[in-house]
């Protein structure tokens, strides 16, 4: 009974001018970025790809190494 109820919504809708413009878009996928531990302070962060939090990188950006740094 609800099937039939459906396609002759449908077809009464197909009727109505302008009905196709009413429809609801389709809504775009959501991606969602994974978790990631940094290697030195092991916090966790969002990325693609594993390494260093944002903290992580500016410390090591100012000193100029990539030496691990004791927590």
């Amino acid at each position: 009974m609800g099937t039939q109820q459906n396609t002759a919504l449908t077809r009464a809708l197909a009727e109505v001018p302008g009905a196709r413009d009413l429809v609801v878009p389709a809504r775009p996928r959501i991606v969602v970025t994974p978790f990631q531990t940094c290697d030195d302070c092991d916090r966790a962060f969002r990325s693609p790809t594993p390494g260093h939090c944002r903290d992580c990188r500016e410390i090591r950006e100012y000193r100029g190494d990539d030496v691990r740094v004791a927590a």
